[in-house]
């Protein structure tokens, strides 16, 4: 059975900045979320 998340609930439960945390799992796989700081600016290349 798979289980459903609320990432609203996990977001709320961390506190402290540029600490990653498993919010769950996908096919053996940690799905990770953390709060950041200031501006993000997501860098891709061409």
């Amino acid at each position: 059975m798979i289980e459903k998340v609320n990432l609203s609930d996990k977001f709320s439960q961390i506190h402290d900045h540029w600490n990653p945390r498993i919010a769950g799992s996908v096919n053996n796989f940690h799905v990770k979320i953390v709060k950041i700081k200031g501006e993000f600016v997501w860098h891709h290349r061409q």
